[in-house]
């Protein structure tokens, strides 16, 4: 019996034996299986199993869509790319150097289907790696510690560049020039930027203090951090 290309819904061909009853059911079955596979289920508590595989639940108890994977569910308002990084003990930035920022850990990290994350300490440990498509919010907070009020600090996001950024690659920009006594000199920006999969965002800073300048990784001002969202396609 011949089908639908869409839908491989069964129709009578027209050298096929007359019968009106067996053609209808079997055209509702089709029509019943193609339509289960293609509507998102209303439930109140996730099944624990059954073929959900590739379909979207709705679950009532917390009124949010879910897509099984085949081992889990996950969430598809969390099911976005994000990536904060972070500075935990301090990292030293020679003078007059646009040096770009090594995290020391994740502590947020997407990974794609295939098991990437954005960020690995071995990745290298100054990169964020995009993974999916489209418009990325990003920004970044990181703490001086005050030596002098000798020269100027300076961070900037970047995108696909590294050393010395250039107008075209900048996502984000701080600039800071000390002028007291404080216990850290803290840069902070955000920005958006259109990315495609591959893509790599740093963190490049740049200080001419006269020495060696320590990045601290928790201050009260926080702890010195880079972050990536996706925001939309």
């Amino acid at each position: 019996m011949p089908a639908t290309p869409t839908f491989s819904l069964p129709y009578p061909a027209a050298t096929d034996p007359p019968n009106v009853p067996l053609h209808m059911q079997q055209l509702a079955e089709a029509a019943e299986t193609a339509l289960a596979s293609r509507s998102v289920k209303v439930v109140s508590v996730l099944p624990a199993s059954g073929d959900y595989t590739a379909q979207i639940v709705f679950n009532a108890t917390d009124l949010l869509l879910y897509r099984w994977t085949g081992t889990t569910w996950i969430k598809l308002d969390a099911d976005k790319p994000a990536c904060t990084v972070a500075v935990t003990g301090t990292k030293s930035i020679a003078n007059n150097v646009d040096s770009d920022v090594p995290w020391d850990l994740a502590e947020e990290n997407w990974s794609d289907g295939a098991g990437n994350p954005m960020w690995s300490v071995s990745g290298p440990d100054t990169r964020v790696t995009i993974r999916r498509d489209g418009l990325y919010l990003a920004g970044f907070q990181i703490n001086y510690l005050w030596v002098n009020a000798t020269g100027k600090r300076t961070a900037t996001i970047t995108r696909n560049n590294t050393g010395v950024p250039t107008n075209a690659s900048v996502v984000c920009y701080d600039s800071y020039t000390p002028t007291a006594t404080v216990l850290a000199t803290s840069l902070k920006a955000t920005g958006q930027v259109r990315c495609v999969a591959g893509d790599i965002l740093r963190l490049s800073t740049y200080q001419n203090s006269g020495g060696a300048l320590n990045i601290q990784g928790n201050t009260i001002e926080g702890r010195s951090r880079m972050f990536v969202t996706w925001v939309k396609p």
